[in-house]
């Protein structure tokens, strides 16, 4: 029989990520579309939402973080974001170029974002941005920027909370393992680089020595923010909801995050379809949940018309198709698939012997390793920045099993199987391989530290911001619109 306290609704760093997930879509949805389609849709997704915050679920066994945990993670966290480049602070790569003016005409500009007297349309992955430029057109653009610099600061700090918590880190060192071990997550680019191109010059971007490229933790959040945040929260959730066994959790969660981006939720679609639900799962979601779907339908029509305006105007291709001999492509293939995913499974194989991986997590890195094996034969449009994002849910995953496996083996007891002198001699071994991996967020953050400024002016100073131009950004981050869009977005309005 559940406690009283096991009845009340959950409230736990997930819910917590949930509803702050949820908040830029919903408001994405209210200030762009016309009224009709906004209230259907808005409405819709705030009645699953309540809907899921509502559950009774068993409270975890998972033990809760103390308050001193929660400020050694908020401490990592904070130097962590502060080497980004995000709101000015520290060195920019020219990535940031593209961030500062979206937030920009976002902030300038009235919504739905226009160009060239409503010849284009801003189509691009917007929540990220909205709540910091919705603020910033009442405030201004420092505030729109402080803002957003706090948003980002509480996304990572729950997320590697939600790590620590996943890897059931236990005890000051342990936590600070375990979040360091994430930041320092990489495939061996150092080796891919030194085997191509000569020893890398430091402070070298590592991660373009061949035609393939999945990106390491901390260059995701040193260059893709957006789609990082997207990824990190949108996979955490989801495999919440793959543990909780809730189908209904699992929709919205998937549709939340195919508005944040939609390459990150083509990434996630593998597990939702290759993870058996038992039939007790899918008689509670036939008996129960089915209805609350059709209420998630309208916010996906406006999804899928939303990114579906653009999606014809970026060319379909695939790298396989580039101009190379199949010998060439095979011989690089292999070569990044053994630096950058198949090296940790004979480690993970090991120690799910010695230690016991849970069949769930051993599961899903199976899933993660067939996923990134596969994606460098996709077809898709934008296919460098579909590979780039697609295979981040998947790296989250391995990182998960990975980090897990390294703390229960530190946590494990001496006279314990996982301590046996073989065992340290093959955790030995893959922290070697680690260490050459953690190579390409040293060079990522070295350069930011050695590059490091805090921008005061010309960053503050509005009139000088980059903005989007149509002659250099017509297929990235502006469409044409298709009629149906068009029909949908309401008029332009501050």
């Amino acid at each position: 029989m559940l406690s009283n306290r096991q009845h009340r609704p959950s409230h736990s760093i997930e819910n917590t990520l949930l509803v702050l997930f949820c908040s830029p879509v919903i408001l994405f949805i209210v200030t762009w579309f016309r009224i009709p389609a906004a209230i259907f849709a808005g409405f819709g997704l705030l009645l699953v939402l309540w809907r899921i915050l509502c559950c009774r679920v068993e409270e975890s066994d998972s033990r809760k973080l103390s308050r001193i945990d929660w400020c050694l993670i908020l401490l990592v966290a904070v130097c962590w974001i502060s080497l980004s480049g995000t709101a000015g602070i520290g060195f920019q790569n020219w990535d940031h170029e593209k961030h500062n003016a979206m937030m920009n005409d976002l902030v300038r500009k009235d919504w739905p974002v226009r160009y060239e007297s409503d010849r284009f349309l801003l189509v691009y992955y917007l929540p990220y941005y909205l709540i910091p430029a919705f603020v910033g057109k009442a405030a201004g653009w420092v505030a729109a920027n402080v803002v957003l610099m706090l948003q980002l600061l509480v996304f990572v700090t729950l997320t590697l909370a939600w790590l620590v918590r996943r890897a059931g880190a236990r005890g000051r060192f342990c936590i600070l393992a375990t979040v360091v071990l994430f930041i320092f997550f990489s495939g061996c680019d150092w080796i891919g680089t030194a085997y191509h191109k000569g020893w890398p010059v430091f402070p070298k971007h590592l991660e373009w020595w061949t035609r393939f490229n999945y990106i390491s933790v901390t260059s995701q959040l040193f260059w893709l923010p957006n789609s990082a945040i997207a990824s990190w929260t949108g996979t955490a959730l989801f495999l919440d909801a793959l543990e909780r066994r809730s189908l209904l959790r699992s929709f919205i969660v998937w549709l939340i995050t195919l508005f944040w981006c939609p390459y990150v939720a083509a990434g996630m679609l593998p597990f939702l379809l290759m993870l058996r639900f038992s039939l007790d799962d899918w008689e509670k979601y036939l008996r129960i949940d089915w209805r609350w779907t059709f209420a998630l339908l309208p916010a996906a029509f406006l999804g899928i018309a939303y990114y579906g305006s653009k999606s014809s105007g970026i060319p379909f291709g695939a790298i396989w198709m580039q101009p190379s001999s199949i010998r060439g492509f095979a011989f690089d293939y292999v070569k990044f698939l053994v630096l950058h995913v198949l090296w940790a499974a004979p480690f993970l194989w090991y120690f799910k012997r010695k230690i016991g991986i849970p069949s769930e997590l051993w599961r899903l890195f199976i899933i993660s390793c067939g996923i990134l094996i596969v994606l460098p034969f996709a077809i898709a449009p934008g296919i460098n920045d579909f590979i780039m994002k697609a295979s981040m849910p998947a790296l989250l995953v391995l990182a998960v099993a990975v980090i897990t496996v390294i703390v229960q083996f530190l946590e494990a007891r001496h006279d314990s199987p996982a301590r046996s002198r073989q065992s340290r001699w093959v955790m030995s071994v893959l922290m070697i391989i680690y260490l050459f991996g953690s190579l390409t967020a040293v060079h990522e953050i070295g350069r930011s530290i050695m590059r490091y400024q805090a921008r005061i002016p010309p960053f503050y100073s509005e009139d000088r911001l980059p903005v989007l131009k149509p002659d250099w950004v017509p297929l990235q981050y502006m469409s044409e619109g298709s009629s149906l869009l068009r029909f949908l977005l309401r008029d332009s309005a501050p």
